[in-house]
C-alpha cells in the first residue's frame, strides 16, 4: 500500500479513542491540521472553527473584506466531523453570544465617553472636572471589559486586542488620546458583532442542512451535553430549553385575581417605585437584576414558570437582537415595557423579535406613532406618577424660598452637539432649527424639517439615526436657551437653582445651591415655597415628574403650560400656568401676594394626584390594559 493509503488502513482498525492527524494548508494558505476520521462534534470544536474564521478577518482583512465567513467554517465542519448537536444554539452558543452582546453594548458606552472626552479636551482647564468624571467612567468600562477577558477563556485572545491598543495610547494631547479611544471602541463593537453575526449565520447553514440531510451523519444516540430544563415544584434549572422543553415553562397566565410580576432591574428610580406599588396592591413581586448578572436567564426561566407578565422600563435588560423577546414568546409570558425617554434611539437598531406578546406604554403621546412603526400592536399612553410614600408634606427645609430644581442643559447640549458634527453660531440649519422649537413648542424632528425647508437644504438622505442626533441636538440646545432666559427673567425674584454646576457658566452672579440626589433629596427642597418648572423640548406635549411631586409635598408649582395638563387635570382649578417668561414672572408674584389662593389650588392638585396620578394607579392602569388584551385575545384563539 502507498503511505496514505497505509495510514488510513491503520487509522480504520484502531480503536475511535484514537485521533490521528495530518498537517496541510487550508484555501487561505493558513497551516491547519485534519483529522484522518471523522469526529462527533463538541461545542469547543465548533467554537475553535468560529475563531478561527473569525481571527482571518481580524488579522487579515484583505482576506475577509466584508468580515467572517459562515459558509468556510461550515465547508470545513462538513468535512471533518461526523454529526453534530441539534439546537445547536440553545446547547452551545447562547453563553458566548451573551458576552459579545454585553461587549457591544460596553464598547458603544465606551465610545460615547470617549467622544465626549474628545469635545471637552477642547476646553482642558475649564472642563477639567467633568474631563476626571468622564475619564473615570471610561476606566469602569475597561475593567468590566477586562472581567469578561478573565472570566471568558474563548474571548481572552480578542479581548486581549483591546488591552494592547489601551496600553499603547499616543503620548500626545488628550485629544488625540481621545481618538485612539474612539477607535478602540469601535474595533470592539466591530469585532464582536462579527462575532454574533458569524455565529447566528454557521447555524443557519448547518440546520439547513441537517434538513437536507447533506454530508451530515447525526448519530442517533447522540445526546445534547447541556441539560433541558427539568421543572419540578415550579422551578427549573433555568439552562435554556430546547425547543421541546419550552412546552414545560408555558402555561395559562392571570387565573386568578392576585398576579406574579417579573421586574427587570437596574437603577432607573421607577423601577422600583412601579414594583413597590404592585406590591402594595397585594401583587407577587420577582426583582431579577440584568445588568453583570451571568445567572440572568437561569434565573428569569426560573420565576416564568408561575408569573404572569414581566415589566421593565425603556425597554431595559432587552438585547439589540430581539432574542429575549422571542423567548419570551416560546414560553408565552407577556412583558410590558414603558417608555419613560425618547424611544428613537432605544429602538433604533434593535432587532424586536416576537411583538405579539409585547404592551408598550409611553408617557410622551407624540411618540405613539414612532413606536408603532417598529410593528408593535399594543402601544399605549401612560403618563408619569409620584410617588406618595416619598412625596408628601413635611419640615420646609427651603425657608419659604422661590426654587427651581432642573438640568441646565449645557452638557447634554454640547454632548449631542459633537455627536451630530454641529458647531453652534456656525451651523444655519441648526440655529433655525433652534429658534423654531423656541418659538413654538414642536417636537424637534418638525423643527428641523421646517429649518431644512427654510434653508433649501435637502435632508431626504439622511438615515434615521442622523435625524435623530440632530433633532435631540436641537431640543436639546433649544432647552439650554430656554432656561437660561428663564432663570434671568426671573433673577429679580430671588430665584434659588439646584442642579448640575454648569448652571455657574450659564448665568453669573447665580443663587446655586449644589446638585440634589435624586430622588432621596426632592422632597426636602418640594416642601412648600415656590418652585418653577419648565419642561424639556424633548417632551413636546408630555409632563414631567415635578407636576406631580411638588403639590403632594406641599410646594406651589408654577409650570409650563403642557398639552397633557388638559387631560391630566382641571387646569382652571388644580394648575399655576405661565406660557411665557413674562408670565412666569407674573405667577410667581400672584404666589407671593395671595398665597392662601396659591396653596388652596395646589392641594386640590394634590388631592388629583392621590386619586389618579399615583404610581398605584399606574400599576393597576397597566394591568387591565394587559389582562384585558392579553387574556381577551387568548380566550378567542381557544374558543372561549
Amino acid at each position: 500500500l502507498g503511505g496514505a493509503q497505509a495510514i488510513h488502513a491503520v487509522v480504520d482498525r484502531v480503536s475511535d479513542k484514537l485521533i490521528v492527524w495530518k498537517t496541510t494548508f487550508d484555501g487561505d494558505g493558513w497551516w491547519r491540521k485534519v483529522p484522518l476520521r471523522r469526529r462527533q462534534a463538541k461545542s469547543s470544536t465548533i467554537l475553535r472553527e468560529l475563531f478561527r474564521e473569525l481571527w482571518k478577518a481580524v488579522f487579515v482583512e484583505k482576506l475577509r473584506p466584508n468580515g467572517p465567513d459562515a459558509s468556510q467554517v461550515v465547508s470545513w465542519l462538513q468535512k471533518s466531523l461526523s454529526g453534530f448537536p441539534e439546537n445547536l444554539q440553545s446547547t452551545m452558543f447562547d453563553g458566548e453570544l451573551e458576552v459579545a452582546e454585553d461587549l457591544i453594548v460596553l464598547a458603544r458606552r465606551g465610545k460615547e465617553l470617549a467622544t465626549e472626552l474628545y469635545h471637552l479636551s477642547d476646553d482642558l482647564p475649564a472642563n477639567m472636572d467633568e474631563i476626571l468624571n468622564v475619564g473615570k467612567s471610561i476606566a469602569s468600562i475597561d475593567r468590566q471589559i477586562d472581567d469578561s477577558t478573565i472570566s471568558h477563556e474563548i474571548w481572552r485572545p480578542l479581548l486581549m486586542l483591546t488591552q494592547f491598543g489601551r496600553q499603547n495610547l499616543p503620548s500626545g494631547n488628550l485629544t488625540q488620546q481621545a481618538e485612539s479611544t474612539i477607535r478602540l471602541f469601535e474595533q470592539l463593537e466591530k469585532r464582536a458583532s462579527w462575532t454574533i453575526d458569524l455565529f447566528r449565520k454557521t447555524i443557519e447553514l448547518m440546520e439547513k442542512n441537517i434538513k437536507k440531510k447533506s454530508d451530515w451523519i447525526t448519530p442517533p444516540s447522540h445526546k445534547s451535553t447541556r441539560q433541558k430544563p427539568q421543572v419540578k415544584n415550579g422551578t427549573s434549572n433555568g439552562v435554556i430549553p430546547g425547543t421541546n422543553g419550552f412546552s414545560r415553562l408555558r402555561r395559562k397566565r392571570f387565573q386568578g385575581e392576585k398576579v406574579t410580576v417579573i421586574f427587570l432591574m437596574s437603577n432607573y428610580f421607577i423601577q422600583s417605585e412601579l414594583a413597590a406599588a404592585y406590591e402594595g396592591l397585594g401583587h407577587r413581586v420577582i426583582r431579577i437584576s440584568f445588568e453583570n448578572n451571568p445567572e440572568f436567564i437561569h434565573q428569569l426561566l426560573e420565576a416564568s414558570v408561575n408569573a404572569d407578565l414581566l415589566i421593565t422600563i425603556n425597554h431595559l435588560g432587552f438585547d439589540q437582537f430581539g432574542e429575549l423577546a422571542s423567548l419570551l414568546h416560546k414560553i408565552e409570558l407577556p412583558y410590558v415595557s414603558w417608555y419613560v425617554d425618547r424611544p428613537g434611539f432605544i429602538l433604533l437598531n434593535h432587532e424586536m423579535g416576537d411583538r405579539e406578546h409585547a404592551f408598550i406604554f409611553t408617557w410622551e403621546r407624540n411618540t405613539m406613532a414612532e413606536i408603532s412603526r417598529y410593528g408593535f400592536e399594543h402601544v399605549h399612553f401612560l403618563p408619569l406618577a409620584s410617588d406618595t410614600n416619598r412625596f408628601k408634606p413635611g419640615k420646609d427645609e427651603g425657608n419659604g424660598r422661590v426654587r427651581w430644581v432642573a438640568n441646565s442643559m449645557v452638557v447634554p447640549s454640547r454632548k449631542w452637539q459633537g455627536l451630530a458634527g454641529i458647531q453652534e453660531g456656525m451651523d444655519s440649519l441648526f440655529d433655525r432649527a433652534v429658534s423654531l422649537q423656541k418659538s413654538g413648542r414642536i417636537e424637534s424632528l418638525a423643527a428641523l424639517s421646517t429649518a431644512a425647508r427654510a434653508q433649501g437644504i435637502n435632508i431626504d438622505d439622511w438615515d434615521k439615526q442622523r435625524e435623530l442626533t440632530y433633532a435631540s441636538a436641537i431640543a436639546l440646545t433649544a432647552t439650554r436657551e430656554l432656561r437660561k432666559e428663564l432663570a434671568t427673567a426671573c433673577f429679580s425674584s430671588d430665584l434659588h437653582i439646584y442642579g448640575d454646576k454648569y448652571w455657574e457658566h450659564l448665568i453669573q452672579n447665580l443663587r446655586y445651591q449644589g446638585e440634589v440626589k435624586y430622588p432621596d433629596g426632592l422632597p426636602g427642597i418640594y416642601r412648600f415655597g415656590i418652585h418653577l418648572n419648565a419642561t424639556s423640548f424633548q417632551m413636546p406635549s408630555a409632563v414631567n415628574q415635578r407636576v406631580f411631586d411638588v403639590p403632594l409635598c406641599g410646594g406651589i408649582l408654577i409650570t409650563d403650560d403642557q398639552e397633557d395638563l388638559q387631560e391630566l387635570f382641571d387646569v382652571d382649578a388644580e394648575c399655576i400656568l405661565y406660557s411665557s417668561t413674562e408670565e412666569a414672572v407674573e405667577r410667581i408674584n400672584y404666589a407671593r401676594n395671595f398665597p392662601s389662593q396659591a396653596h388652596g389650588t395646589m392641594e386640590a392638585a394634590a388631592k388629583r394626584i392621590l386619586k389618579e396620578h399615583t404610581y398605584i394607579r399606574r400599576a393597576e392602569d397597566i394591568l387591565k390594559v394587559v389582562k384585558r388584551e392579553y387574556v381577551g385575545r387568548k380566550a378567542v384563539f381557544q374558543g372561549g
